[in-house]
């Protein structure tokens, strides 16, 4: 892999900028071929003081621009690199198959003709509501809670970086700190930007982990997209909105079907079971065992190929992460049956290029619904099948399925479904057979954004009184 560009720079004050802090980018096969300028404490200072100096634009005028933004982000060279190549070089580094990049170009450029119309569902109905009385004019405003705004961006899937053009585009100016295995993505969000003509309103800040919260603590407002630990740290701060494992479920009907398990295969293994919302639990009223052993046979025909070729599916890693995974795996104990290992001789890790492998579909089983296995998550396709207590009280059902990013319920039982429509912890229901992925731009991902980023305030105005300037997105 030529390594001409894919050293990843810093950027802030719409200038690209190298660090004295740096650390190689390597492919999964151990390869160096560039490296990743990162910024100590005191630069993420000038770089987000940099940020707070950057005037408002007119909101039509920012909405034009990261549209433009969008559009070249999917279908333009940026900075010398074309979309063939940053899907080219995503894959090599990240793991993740060509396909990913290719989706992500799609979704990322196609996301910004789709914003005006968010926008509009995403802000509340009385935004802007005048009523008047004795003298008095009363308006609703919808006010930012902040004026720059931080990004700890996933490694897990890139297209979550629609979330920080929304950001943008609701007048943020934004820090991004890229996930740690794939420092491309938000390289050319911000090359984009700058083509653009607002690169002065984003700053690329990769960072050690240890100058994270410092990233977090620097800007009004976070977007955090990480594991357990991540979620733990910043789960009670009003200040960050986290995002965290899926942990995504499905219930099937009575009678597990040739559809049924068509479903099940794309819903576990659809873009490499990267992500947050490939389900990786199954409860089944059915024999969970039975189930089990259909499905690990469909997931065993996945092709084990390098991610960097055009027909790989799985996600790749070094072999030492795989051998580590699957040492965890085989660990779980007498109480899981592992019904995928058979179908490979026992060879769940395959060598795939000097130094990376993959690691191959996982079907388990356990015979409790509430095995503290459900709703572990790996980083390729793994899904565990439970029993489903079908005859318990609804109380007793929605326990199996709370803290949940996606619930589908393949059956029709409409009580079950209103329960889980009105619980909190779940923040996603799907009825029947519709990918768990399946979203726009305009439906809530963990609530709507704007939930979080604007405050709904009252203004009263006596007549002959002059208006504040507004400064929310209308």
């Amino acid at each position: 892999m030529d390594s001409s560009d894919a050293s990843v720079l810093l950027h802030y004050g719409g200038v690209s900028r190298i660090s004295l802090d740096r650390n190689p980018i390597r492919t999964i096969d151990g390869e160096v071929v560039g490296w990743l300028h990162e910024a100590p404490p005191l630069l993420v200072d000038v770089a987000i003081a940099a940020l707070r100096e950057v005037g408002d634009l007119p909101p039509d005028e920012l909405l034009e621009g990261v549209a433009e933004a969008s559009r070249l982000f999917g279908c333009d060279d940026l900075d010398g690199v074309s979309p063939d190549r940053y899907c080219a070089m995503l894959s090599a580094v990240s793991g993740a198959s060509v396909h990913i990049g290719e989706l992500t170009l799609a979704t990322v450029g196609s996301y910004g003709g789709a914003l005006p119309l968010a926008l509009r569902h995403q802000r509340p109905a009385e935004v802007g509501t005048v009523m008047h009385r004795g003298g008095v004019t009363a308006e609703m405003r919808w006010v930012p809670r902040g004026r720059v705004l931080t990004v700890i961006a996933p490694s897990n899937h890139p297209a979550t970086y629609t979330l920080t053009m929304f950001v943008l585009a609701c007048g943020y100016r934004v820090a991004l700190r890229p996930g740690a295995a794939d420092p491309y993505t938000g390289r050319r969000l911000v090359s984009a930007m700058t083509d653009a003509g607002l690169g002065d309103r984003i700053a690329l800040l990769p960072t050690g982990h240890g100058t994270v919260d410092h990233l977090v603590r620097s800007a009004d407002l976070a977007l955090c997209f990480g594991g357990p630990q991540l979620v733990r740290r910043y789960a009670r701060d009003p200040r960050v909105s986290v995002h965290g494992p899926g942990r995504s479920k499905v219930v099937t009907g009575t009678r597990v079907t040739a559809d049924t398990l068509d479903y099940l295969e794309d819903a576990v293994a659809e873009g490499g079971g990267l992500r947050c919302m490939n389900i990786s639990a199954v409860y089944t009223p059915d024999d969970p065992a039975t189930v089990a052993d259909a499905l690990a046979h469909r997931l065993s025909r996945l092709p084990v190929l390098h991610p960097t070729d055009q027909n790989a599916v799985l996600p790749g890693v070094s072999m030492a992460e795989a051998s580590a995974i699957d040492a965890v795996i085989r660990r779980y104990g007498p109480s899981v049956r592992d019904h995928s290992a058979p179908l490979y001789d026992d060879r769940t890790v395959e060598q795939v290029g000097p130094g990376s492998a993959v690691l191959r579909p996982r079907v388990l089983s356990v015979s409790t619904p509430t095995h503290p296995l459900i709703g572990t998550e790996h980083r390729f396709p793994f899904v565990v099948l439970a029993p489903w207590p079908a005859e318990a009280p609804v109380r007793v059902r929605m326990r199996l399925l709370r803290d949940t990013l996606v619930a589908v319920l393949l059956d029709d039982d409409e009580e079950l479904s209103r329960a889980a429509l009105a619980d909190t912890s779940i923040r996603k229901v799907v009825v029947g057979p519709t990918a768990p992925w399946w979203t726009s731009p305009s439906l809530p991902h963990e609530g709507l954004l704007t939930q979080f980023l604007f405050d709904g305030k009252t203004l009263l105005t006596r007549s002959g009184a002059e208006l504040p300037t507004s400064s929310t997105v209308e």
